[in-house]
Order: C-alpha cells, then sequence, then structure tokens
C-alpha cells in the first residue's frame, strides 16, 4: 500500500540536525528520497498550516498538474470532511502536545476524486524548530470493503427478517435441525403442535430425539432425517388422527442444509396440510 507523509514545518533544513554520512558522500540522496518515496511528503507551516512544499508522489496522489495548485493552500483545503473549527483546532493541538494520535480521514484531489487515508502524527524537535510528520496511508480500498461488508450484513439482516415473517406467518409447519436432530429454527405452527406431543416446552437446542419415544415412531422419523442428511430430498405423504375422529392428510419434505463448502449441516423440513385436497 502506497503511503503520503505530510510534514509541518518550520525549517526543513535542520530535521537532519545530524546528517547521516550517506549523505555527506551523495548529496543528491536526500532530495532523491524525498521526492521518489512511496509516501506523499508535504511540508506545512505549523502556524499558518499553509503547504510550502510536496513531493511527486503527493502530487500523483492529489492528482496535481502544476505545483502552484497546491502550495501557499491551508492542509484544511486537502479535506472531504467538514471539520468545525473547534475539532481541528482540539486535533492540532495534540500533535503539538507531543501526542501521537491517528485518524482515518477523508482527502479529496483536485480532480474531484476523493480516498481515504490512516493520518498518523508525530512531532519533530530539535533545539531550533519542530516539525510535524504525518503519515497517511491508503486505505480507501479497506474503507470500500468495509462499507461493502456492511451494506451486505443490512441486506443479509433485512433478507432474514423478512424470512423469519415468512416462515412465521406460513400455515404449513416450518422447522429445521442439525446433524445431532437438533432444532435450529421453528414457526409457532410446529411449536404448537411438538409442544402438545411431547408435552413439554420446545426451543432451540432441543433434541427431537431426547425424549422416549416409541421404537417404531423414533424409527420413521430418524429415517428421514438420516436419508437427508445423506443427502437426499425426501417428499413423503402421511396421514394422522385429529381429535374428532377424523384424519388430517399432510405433505413433508425434507431437504440436506448445506455451508458454503456444500457439507451437509442439518435438514430443513416443512410439512404442508393438504387435507382439502382429499
Amino acid at each position: 500500500n502506497d503511503h503520503i507523509l505530510l510534514l509541518f514545518f518550520t525549517n526543513f533544513e535542520s530535521y537532519f540536525s545530524e546528517t547521516p554520512s550517506i549523505f555527506l558522500q551523495d548529496s543528491e540522496l536526500r532530495s532523491t528520497i524525498f521526492q521518489k518515496s512511496a509516501n506523499a511528503i508535504l511540508l506545512l507551516d505549523p502556524d499558518k498550516d499553509l503547504i510550502l512544499e510536496i513531493n511527486q508522489t503527493a502530487s500523483r496522489y492529489f492528482e496535481i498538474q502544476n505545483q502552484s495548485e497546491i502550495l501557499n493552500l491551508p492542509f484544511s483545503n486537502l479535506l472531504a470532511q467538514d471539520f468545525t473549527h473547534f475539532e481541528y483546532t482540539s486535533r492540532k493541538k495534540k500533535i503539538l502536545s507531543g501526542e501521537t494520535p491517528s485518524w482515518d480521514l477523508e482527502f479529496k484531489t483536485f480532480r474531484g476524486k476523493k480516498f481515504w487515508g490512516n493520518t498518523s502524527c508525530r512531532m519533530i524537535s530539535t533545539h531550533l524548530n519542530k516539525i510535524i510528520l504525518v503519515q497517511i496511508k491508503d486505505i480507501t480500498e479497506k474503507v470500500n470493503t468495509r462499507k461493502s461488508l456492511l451494506e451486505q450484513a443490512g441486506t443479509i439482516a433485512e433478507h432474514e427478517a423478512n424470512l423469519n415473517a415468512i416462515i412465521e406467518n406460513s400455515e404449513a409447519m416450518i422447522w429445521s435441525i442439525d446433524k445431532n436432530y437438533k432444532l435450529l429454527i421453528f414457526n409457532s405452527q410446529f411449536q404448537n403442535v411438538m409442544q402438545d406431543f411431547y408435552h413439554s416446552e420446545i426451543s432451540t437446542g432441543f433434541n427431537l430425539f431426547q425424549k422416549e419415544l416409541p421404537p417404531e415412531i423414533a424409527k420413521y422419523w430418524k429415517e428421514f432425517y438420516d436419508r437427508a442428511l445423506s443427502g437426499e430430498k425426501v417428499s413423503v405423504a402421511r396421514k394422522r388422527p385429529n381429535q374428532d375422529g377424523t384424519f388430517i392428510f399432510s405433505e413433508l419434505s425434507f431437504q440436506p442444509i448445506r455451508n458454503t463448502e456444500y457439507e451437509i449441516t442439518g435438514v430443513s423440513a416443512i410439512s404442508v396440510d393438504i387435507t382439502d385436497k382429499n
């Protein structure tokens, strides 16, 4: 990732108070590092916040064709966000006091585009001058990805809410279990019938075979779940007696639930009353 480096300064010459020997041997090296740095570097007056110098990388980041477009402008002009005077001065005071804060800020280019940068600041002092070093790491892609994920999460949550409403308002019995026959989700129609059957409350995590069931009943239902857990889609019509002596006819469907790796993690089931069709 590219970085943007901003400097608030009073005298750039004093920045290197102790000149490394390599710079003494190559007088052009310091200028080359400044201009060719992967970071965009801006030098600013710490009192007036005016931009006094930039390097080539900064010109590219801010889409500047001529340095005269940006020189002597306030640094705040580069910000896409609107800060109150109090917010701006408070942040600057943190830097001047010696703190090393960092913020995610949105910048604007001179061609109308915007980009995000993680902006970290540090005060550098000598016996003659003070410089504020501001490094901006381009996080535009990261911010856009985060926004996209949040939008997707919102969409998924909305879809889940709609799905839950559909499930709950359906006249059919709808439920699902995991590989251990424990309930995952179910609607009130299923809950009412099962609580009458088990004579106890049921909730998420309830094991459909945890109570003593007649062997023939347990075998009957377990076969459907096991077939679906093996990858088969099962449909069956059945009838059960009603309290008034009549019969209720229903059509049941069992389908395997798969995760993103296409592994079977459970079974979804639905029972539709088809009595009127008989």
